[in-house]
Order: C-alpha cells, then structure tokens, then sequence
C-alpha cells in the first residue's frame, strides 16, 4: 500500500478545505473502507460526506466481481460471493407466503450504511434494493436484510465477515 496518494490527499484537503470525492472513492475501492478510515484519524465524515450524493456507488465496485453460486437443487440458496466471503443470499420462498429475502452481509448493512452513513434500517434497505434490482435484476422480487437479522430470526450461528470493503 503507498501511503504517498492517501497524504497528497489529505495535504490538499488541509490547503484548499476541498476534499477529492473521486481519489477517495479509488482509496476505498484498493484498500477497503477501514484501511481508508484509519488514514483519516477515524473520521468517518470524510467518507460520508464522499458517498452522501449516491450511497448506492459505494457497491458500483462489486459488479464484475461477484462470483455466483447455486445450491444443489433448484431451490436450494444462491450465493453471490465477492472473494471468500458471502455478501448476498438469496433465500429460498415461503411457498407460504410466497415472498423470498436477500441476506446482505452485515459489513455492508451494519457498519456501512448504518455507522457510517447513519441511515437506518428502512432507509438502508431501501437503497440496497434499488441497487440489487439495477445490477442484480433476478433479486427484484427479494427483501434485503441483514444478516444477523437473519440469524435473530432463524437461531443459526453466523459469522460476521471481517473483509476490507
């Protein structure tokens, strides 16, 4: 990591009060959002206020990325997988009900769009759908939640992942 750019940064930021939307946005893209965060001292306004016009963008990096993998059966979950880790599930229906819910990794939901952009949890899976039917058309049908809402509602353990997105 090249610590150089992060420092041309934040040294225009001192010298013009304007912080690069864009070279942040590529920072967190590289090296991940806490990697990013640290640089800053912690201060997650710069990395709020680089998203608040399109929080949606914070995702645009997954697409081409995500590698897809089906169950077993046809009704089995669809995992959509960014490296080793599991950022959306898709469920399977409630033939009751006839509804289905995409789980969406708590990293994503939790600590980005609630902790660092202070949404909460309507406004939070507001955006996450109308980003996952835009790229993702085969979710339009699914409700995204969280996955340890997932594991309040179903008593199974999850782990949390620990990635740098």
């Amino acid at each position: 990591m090249k610590v150089i750019p992060f420092f041309i940064i934040f040294v225009q930021y001192l010298n013009t009060g304007i912080m690069n939307h864009d070279k942040i946005k590529d920072t967190v893209n590289k090296h991940g959002i806490i990697t990013t965060l640290k640089l800053f001292g912690g201060n997650k306004d710069i990395i709020k206020q680089t998203y608040i016009d399109n929080p949606e963008s914070y995702l645009d990096y997954l697409i081409g990325n995500i590698n897809i993998q089906y169950g077993i059966n046809f009704t089995d979950n669809i995992y959509f997988r960014y490296g080793d880790t599991t950022i959306f599930l898709c469920k399977k229906y409630d033939e009751l009900s006839n509804e289905g819910k995409i789980v969406v990794d708590d990293f994503i939901w939790n600590y980005f769009f609630l902790h660092i952009m202070d949404y909460n949890n309507t406004e939070t899976r507001e955006i996450l759908k109308s980003w996952l039917e835009k790229h993702i058309p085969s979710t339009k049908h699914l409700t995204p939640i969280s996955k340890s809402h997932e594991f309040y509602q179903s008593n199974i353990p999850v782990k949390t992942s620990n990635y740098m997105i």
